[in-house]
């Protein structure tokens, strides 16, 4: 593996394979919707998207600047493990949010739907992915870190909820639960400490989502 194989844990690429997801809803009193690690099958990191829509032309030539900064949608796929009742915890989170069926609307004693400030402040999904790192001393070693890094998600709801699969006899796929996660923005730990890139930060210097 040539460099690859040095002592020095900075030469160990991170893999796409070691990764943990971690779901659950913010307002559950009984932490019932919080989805287990060993469920996820895979899921996408965030992305993010500065446009360039300021544009000055100047003779015959044009000159760029950065616009607004957007954060892509992330997407994470979970088998539906039957014993913890995935589909019905993913659907949890949809209804926690206030979305009801419109089958028993009879006045307003039966409609039950819930203000953006509420849903983000005490409904909102907490979103964590974390990458695994590698340790970087021997075994057993107390001041050894692995340099994992924990992607969470700001104000993420559930976007889209789809069963990807089509149900056949042929098959013997695993069935999984694919939801579509928007946010507003994410932040970054490395080895559990909050991470700040540039930019992450308030006028005032401090972490944004701290």
């Amino acid at each position: 593996m040539g460099f690859w194989a040095t002592a020095d844990a900075g030469s160990i690429p991170r893999r796409n394979f070691r990764f943990l997801v971690s779901l659950s809803q913010t307002g559950d009193d009984d932490d019932a919707a919080a989805v287990p690690v060993w469920v996820a099958k895979a899921a996408t990191l965030p992305q993010i998207t500065v446009s360039d829509a300021g544009k000055v032309h100047f003779l015959n030539h044009e000159f760029k600047f950065p616009g607004r900064v957007t954060y892509q949608d992330v997407n994470v796929t979970l088998v539906d493990a039957i014993d913890q009742d995935i589909s019905m915890k993913v659907l949890k989170f949809l209804t926690n949010g206030g979305y009801q069926t419109p089958n028993n609307i009879n006045g307003e004693d039966n409609v039950d739907t819930r203000s953006t400030i509420v849903f983000k402040n005490e409904l909102a999904t907490n979103v964590e992915i974390t990458q695994l790192g590698a340790p970087t001393g021997p075994a057993g070693d107390a001041n050894t870190v692995t340099n994992d890094l924990t992607f969470v998600l700001k104000n993420a709801f559930a976007k889209t909820v789809v069963f990807p699969q089509g149900l056949d006899y042929s098959s013997e796929d695993v069935s999984a639960v694919k939801i579509t996660f928007a946010y507003d923005y994410f932040t970054v730990r490395q080895n559990g400490s909050l991470v700040i890139p540039t930019g992450f930060k308030d006028t005032t210097g401090e972490a944004v989502g701290d």
